[in-house]
């Protein structure tokens, strides 16, 4: 028992505590800043001061393990901004993030990738069409074992262009919420076929579609399922039906923290009261 606890207390001891920013760990157990780390082929490269590191050391990109540190808040932040129509400030957001853990795209546990389909979809949805294939070359590049990554084809179809007909745009996102699709394809695809409906005053469909994201695809993502809540509130509250959108306002609150949408849940449950 003794030599468990020192082994645990060894271990809390050598995590990066005081560190600031994500780190990279090794296999071996090292750590160091990502921000102290540029890609060169197939190495990390120190390229910062790093503690116990040496500028123009190389190391495999094999030898990686795992990253170490919190979810960037900007992600969850600019996803919210994304699905409350706003992908201009989402953009803003998101592309910093990027640039500081390109390095880590192809080590486990990394947070690029999330950041970079949502930067994928909010470049989709603003018209930078160049910029939404380049990142989706970048996402299928960091993940090859599944040929092109899916989030590709959703940005494609959300890249339609504005005089797309609302049921040619959302047959199109129909063919995205097949089995074959990842949970979090079909969760995005069926959130803005839900926002086509929403769009075109055709609000029955919109709510059982809003609906559908969380109660069909809860792993599609908790921001995407807050967005999809407050949606589905404010349709039920047009209706009446007051006590099924407090429910649903107060998981939104719970699910985006930190975001416009729980603000938004904020003032949505101050009206509802």
């Amino acid at each position: 028992m003794r030599s468990i606890l020192l082994t645990g207390l060894v271990c809390a001891l050598s995590l990066p505590a005081m560190a600031d920013g994500p780190q990279v760990v090794f296999r071996n157990g090292q750590m160091v800043p990502l921000a102290a780390i540029t890609i060169q082929g197939d190495n990390l490269v120190i390229s910062g001061e790093a503690e116990g590191f040496t500028a123009g050391q190389a190391f495999p990109m094999a030898s990686a393990d795992h990253i170490y540190g919190e979810r960037p808040a900007a992600v969850s932040q600019g996803i919210a901004l994304m699905l409350s129509g706003k992908p201009d400030e989402a953009i803003k957001l998101i592309e910093p993030v990027l640039a500081l853990h390109r390095p880590s795209a192809k080590i486990p546990g990394n947070f690029w990738v999330e950041a970079a389909r949502a930067a994928l979809i909010a470049y989709a949805l603003d018209g930078k069409d160049p910029k939404a294939e380049a990142i989706g070359r970048d996402i299928t590049e960091a993940t090859p074992a599944q040929g092109v990554d899916p989030f590709v084809l959703l940005g494609k179809t959300l890249s339609l262009p504005p005089s797309t007909k609302p049921d040619e745009k959302i047959a199109a996102l129909k063919d995205l919420t097949n089995d074959d699709q990842p949970a979090a394809v079909a969760a995005y695809a069926t959130f803005f076929i839900a926002k086509a409906h929403k769009d075109s005053n055709r609000n029955a469909e919109a709510l059982e579609t809003f609906l559908t994201v969380t109660g069909v695809y809860p792993t599609g993502g908790i921001v995407l399922n807050a967005a999809a809540e407050l949606n589905a509130a404010d349709i039920l509250s047009g209706l009446t039906r007051r006590e099924e959108a407090l429910a649903l306002v107060n998981s939104a609150s719970r699910n985006a923290p930190g975001t416009v949408l729980a603000d938004e849940a904020k003032r949505r449950l101050d009206s509802l009261k």
